[in-house]
Order: C-alpha cells, then structure tokens, then sequence
C-alpha cells in the first residue's frame, strides 16, 4: 500500500513565471513528468485513497489487479452536425482487447495433406504459429504457420457469460443503428490465457453543447463519452497505441477538422485521481473531433444580404431632405429588411443567453440603420426651424428692413444643413464600408477564436491545471472537482499561503501539453513459439 501522505505534498507541481495568456503557455519534457497524474503505471491506475477528505473513513483501494482493457475507436464518418438540436451523428468502429485468463481454445487444423488434427490449443500466436494438444492421442504437437492450410476455433458458447467490458455512451441519444454485428476473434493463447479482440460498427447521434460566441466563424468540440460500467478496481480502459491517429475518412459540409489539433488529439484516457472525494470512480474515454465551421453561407447568404441592405439605406441621403417621408420610409423598409434575415438566424441556431457575433452584426446593423434616421430627423428639425424663421417676418419698417439679411441668412443655413447632411452620409458610408472590410479579411484570413478558450469554455478534462497567480505553482486539478469552483484547493506552498480566489483554473490543450497525461499502450506480445 501507499502510504498517505497528505494531497498538497504529492502533486505533480512545477515552478514557473505565471503567464497572463494561456495560449502562449508550454510545458517542457521535465515539466510534463511533473504533470503527469500520481500512481499511474503502464497506462493503468495502481490504487486509489477512497474518500480521502473523510479522515475515518477512508482507505486504499488496490487496482493493480484490475484487467487491461485496450480501446481504439475509429470515426469513418462524421454525418451530419444540427445546430438547433446540438447534436451529431457520426459512424464509429469500436475495438476492445482483454486478456481472459480462463479462456481455453478448442478447435481443429487441417494439414498439408488434408488430414485434421483435432484438440485443445494450448498456445497460438500471433503469426499464426500454434501448439496442439490433439484429443485423441493427448500428444502435443507444433505447427508452423506454413504446415497447415487451415485452422478453425470452436465457437465459444459461453462467451455472453463471460467477462466483457461492459460499457455506457454518455451523451449518445436514442439507440445506435448497429451497421456491423457485434465480433469476436481471438489475436493469441498461452499459459497466461486468451487475448480477446471484439469489433463493432454503429451508425449513433450524440449531443453536445455548441459554444456559439464566434459564430459563423466559431470552433467546436464534438465529443464522445465511452464510460466503463465497471469500476476501476474492476477493469480500466486503455488507449492503443498506434500510427496515423485522428484521421476522420469523410466529414459534413458544414464544418472542416482542423488536422493539427486532431492528429496531437484524437482521443485520450480522463485521467482518474489517486485521491478520490467519492466513493467510486470509472475509467472513460473521450472522442473528441476539432472542427471549424465554414462560414461561407451565412456570409453569402445572410451578412453579405444585410450589408446590401444597409448600403441601400445609405442612398437614402441623395433623396432631398423636402422628402423625409421618402427617406424614412426607405430607411424603415431597409430595418424591416434587416430584422427578417435575423428570425432566419434564430431558426438556425439553438437558443442561448449570449449573443453571437452574428446577432452582434445584425444588432449593430439595426443599430446603424437607427443612427440614419436619428440623423435624418435632427435634419428635418433643423429645417423646419429656419423655415420658421423666415415665416415669422413681420410688417414693422424695421422687421422689413432686416428682412433680406434674414432671408441671406436662411440661404446660408439652408446651404450649412445640406453641407452636414451630406458629410454625415459620406461619414456613415465610409464607416460601414470600412468595417465592413475589415470583418471580410477576418472571414478571409479564419481569425477564429484560439483552441485554449475553446477548451476552458466547455471546461475539456483533457488536462485541467491549477495555477497560483501569485507564486506560479502549477498542479493537477482533480478530474472529480475540476468544474465545482467551490473544491479549488489553495496554494499548497506553505511560504505562498495563497487563498482561493488567487488560484485560476487552466485547460490545457494538446498544442500545449502533446503527449496525453495517460499514454497510449501498445497490445501485449503473444507467445514466440520455438
């Protein structure tokens, strides 16, 4: 057993200069040892403390014993994303390994020369090399892979009573269209047992909460939660390790993967913590796929339509400031116009609290069209005056005398209000061509928002970091409480003494952390046989 040594004095912990950008934060190779997660061996969590903030109640839970079980997850497609359900659908190959030590092999070989042998395998490898016990004769005999044409295993009746890894999809919706039926096989055999191997391939759809702030030119995290029904004393999954990861064959039109974050990440092991506040912990694993929407048909289709209709409003100032029905009345069909293309939105994107930079758009375009005719109004008004002016000339010898100066006067007015009322239209054109362009080179250029906020924004327990914004020690958060602001721990440096809300949160991502807390296992060699 590990002795329990208090929580603070055992983390990974590393003393750097605290950056105020996460994105331009990055981890050394000393200081991902530092990181990684305590009691981990082989890929497998060795024991646990079980309720270690109960000090009575607690105790050590050995999972060293626990069976291996190795994942590899295949996406042959990504079907379709709905943005006003929040879901997606796409098609998965599912791979398990274990090792069933209680698993004997019966079945028959058909030689070279058409005669069959028949009996227990008592060790079979990978290259096809195997050992025979016949049934007969109770001889052991060797066979090269070259001196039989044929082998055939026994079914296992009894497999459905037998040990497999029982699993739960956490977020998948409704149940999956099984395309390829469940499939056993068998990779090798020996002393130590049978390697199993178990594929399937479903059709699932599964929900996820789109992060919508940068929309259309937002980035998302679709994920797929595979959470063992057993508990990690019981069995734990392990990643394999394998060439080529993060490929996905085929994706929807709507978004595109970006290949650089999804080959460092296709998948990864949610670490598990050696000292657990609750009573049991599983093993999961997370899917996860990294696209960036195309923004192309909302900026065709409805930006580039609203931006149109604005320009349009704007040729409301060549109308004659004698016909402010006629502006208004454009200005007003233009704003009706606007509002149209904003309920086209809404039936597109689920509902949120925020606004998105769409609706920052079309706000601010509504904003602008108002703008036209606060403006066109204090116009009208300034008009009206001077013609009030020039009304209110009386029959008094002196008013008569003055009367040309006045009307000299009104010309002048008249002529400083068409002056401002043109350089106003001049102005608003300018500035909403000029913004206008520059949001086109953001589109152009993909200006999107960085990996790092996208991952602290759906709080990704890829590898969650603790930092004291006072001394710049770092340490892993628990993956049990790293989303309860309430279970932030305070600086565990007695010299530092730093309080709560001195300790921020950080998500790392695999630009800032590449190799996953959990590494990936290669599959266990079979028997060599001689």
């Amino acid at each position: 057993l590990v002795s329990p040594i208090p929580w603070c004095a055992r983390i990974a912990m590393a003393r750097v200069l605290c950056s105020e950008d996460p994105e331009g934060w990055s981890t050394s190779e000393e200081e991902e040892d530092q990181l990684a997660p305590y009691g981990y061996r082989d890929g497998i969590l060795t024991g646990f403390w079980r309720l270690c903030n109960d000090p009575k109640k607690r105790h050590f839970v050995d999972c060293s014993n626990c069976r291996k079980v190795y994942v590899d997850i295949n996406t042959h497609e990504m079907k379709h994303i709905d943005d006003q359900t929040e879901c997606f659908k796409v098609i998965l190959m599912m791979k398990f390994w274990w090792l069933d030590p209680e698993l004997k092999l019966t079945g028959s070989i058909t030689l070279s020369d058409g005669s069959k042998e028949s009996g227990t395998f008592l060790e079979l490898a990978g290259n096809g090399d195997l050992k025979l016990k016949c049934k007969l004769s109770g001889e052991v005999k060797t066979f090269k892979k070259g001196q039989y044409r044929d082998k055939t295993i026994t079914e296992q009746e009894d497999m459905k009573d037998r040990f497999f890894p029982q699993y739960t999809f956490t977020n998948m919706q409704g149940d999956p269209t099984v395309i390829l039926p469940p499939r056993y096989s068998f990779v090798w055999s020996d002393h130590r047992g049978t390697f199993v191997s178990w594929e399937q391939k479903i059709d699932a759809t599964f929900s996820e909460s789109l992060e919508l702030h940068y929309f259309p030119l937002d980035r998302q995290l679709c994920r797929i939660k595979i959470l063992a029904e057993n508990t990690i004393e019981e069995c734990q999954f392990v990643l394999l390790k394998k060439n080529n990861t993060g490929n996905v064959k085929q994706h929807c039109d709507i978004f595109i993967v970006d290949k650089e974050m999804q080959s460092l990440c296709p998948s990864y092991i949610r670490y598990n913590d050696y000292e657990m506040p609750y009573y049991n912990q599983r093993s999961m694993v997370n899917v996860v796929f990294h696209l960036d929407r195309k923004g192309d048909y909302y900026f065709n289709n409805i930006l580039m339509m609203v931006f149109l209709v604005n320009v349009m409003a704007l040729c409301s100032f060549v109308i004659p400031l004698e016909d402010v029905s006629g502006r208004l009345g454009l200005v007003s069909s233009c704003f009706l116009a606007v509002l149209a293309y904003r309920y086209i939105i809404n039936e597109i994107l689920p509902r949120k609290a925020y606004l998105t930079a769409a609706d920052k758009y079309i706000t601010f375009a509504c904003v602008f069209l108002i703008m036209i005719c606060v403006q066109t109004v204090i116009c009208t008004c300034w008009r009206s005056r001077i013609e009030k002016m020039d009304r209110d000339i009386g029959f008094d010898e002196d008013e008569l005398l003055s009367a040309k100066l006045r009307r000299r006067r009104r010309f002048e007015d008249q002529d400083l209000l068409e002056y401002y009322d043109k350089m106003a239209g001049v102005f608003l054109s300018l500035a909403w061509v000029t913004w206008n362009i520059y949001l086109w080179c953001l589109w152009k250029w993909s200006k999107r928002e960085p990996w790092h906020r996208v991952y602290a924004n759906n709080e990704e327990p890829y590898a969650p970091v603790e930092e004291c914004t006072a001394c710049g020690l770092r340490w892993l958060a628990k993956q049990a409480t790293h989303t309860d602001p309430k279970c932030t721990q305070c600086c565990p440096d007695k010299d530092c003494g730093a309080q709560k809300d001195q300790v921020r949160k950080i998500y790392l991502t695999p630009k800032q952390l590449p190799e996953p807390l959990v590494p990936r296992q290669a599959l266990p060699d079979g028997p060599k046989i001689g």
